[in-house]
């Protein structure tokens, strides 16, 4: 993974991105809000305020996570600090923030080495040390960031969602394929199905389809329910590469315009 150095000598450069984050991060909250939506970060605590769930014993290592799946901090504490897309948000004048967010940016290869300290509940990753890190690394649009990561296991199975959960825990299990899930019950189950159908092999839709869909949609933390659409209207493994994609576009439209008949029936 290929990581930007800059010139520890010059203490300019990384101040002015950091204004021009900063800025950024601004004119994201202030969009946001007048939009009435959330501006700033989401936080671990009000994501389980309405599960019960267990943490698991001990935390494990991924290599790497997009810095795109980590959305918000454990508390409300750090909230404050940084929009949507955890954009800095203080003043560099103001404590010492801005300060040590420079020198994660100055020092980025070094700082990096370091995994980020974090939890996982629902496939969504929230961090208990390292903001700082993951702030630069979604600002600078790394690819990946190491991870120590938590999970914890929500109970209440009597929520689809949860039910949906403990399904891809079970496919994790079995395959130790973490990058896939669903937000329908029994998906697992039907895209067992569609690949036994298509003579698609699991690695195959890993190298082969599951690629140009994030290439085209951006989706790279799921759900992932437009592959098993996609994978209804399959056009064969040894149909053009044009093909594929324009399945894949008809799919996606579909999905678009369900979605606002839905809210047009809201």
């Amino acid at each position: 993974m290929a990581l930007t150095v800059f010139n520890a000598n010059n203490h300019k450069v990384p101040r002015d991105l950091y204004n021009r984050a900063r800025a950024r991060g601004r004119l994201e909250v202030f969009v946001n809000t007048i939009m009435h939506k959330d501006g700033w970060v989401a936080t671990l605590d009000k994501a389980l305020s309405s599960y019960v769930y267990e943490f698991e014993r001990k935390p494990y290592l991924i290599s790497y996570i997009r810095p795109q799946q980590v959305i918000g901090t454990i508390s409300i504490d750090r909230r404050c600090c940084f929009s949507k897309s955890f954009l800095p948000l203080p003043h560099f004048e103001m404590g010492d923030f801005g300060y040590k967010w420079t020198n994660v940016l100055r020092d980025v290869n070094k700082w990096l080495e370091y995994p980020i300290e974090c939890y996982e509940f629902m496939h969504r990753y929230y961090v208990r040390e390292g903001n700082k890190r993951v702030s630069v690394s979604r600002y600078l649009h790394f690819p990946g960031i190491k991870a120590n990561v938590t999970r914890i296991v929500p109970l209440n199975i009597d929520r689809e969602d949860v039910r949906c959960y403990h399904e891809f825990l079970a496919f994790e299990k079995e395959t130790g394929v973490g990058a896939l899930w669903f937000s329908h019950e029994g998906s697992f189950l039907q895209l067992t199905d569609l690949l036994n159908k298509n003579q698609l092999s699991l690695q195959e839709l890993l190298t082969t389809i599951i690629p140009p869909y994030v290439r085209m949609t951006g989706n790279y933390s799921g759900p992932h329910d437009a592959v098993l659409d996609y994978l209804k209207i399959y056009p064969g493994k040894n149909t053009p590469p044009k093909s594929h994609e324009d399945t894949f576009k008809r799919v996606l439209k579909k999905q678009k315009h369900n979605r606002r008949k839905k809210v047009s029936q809201q």
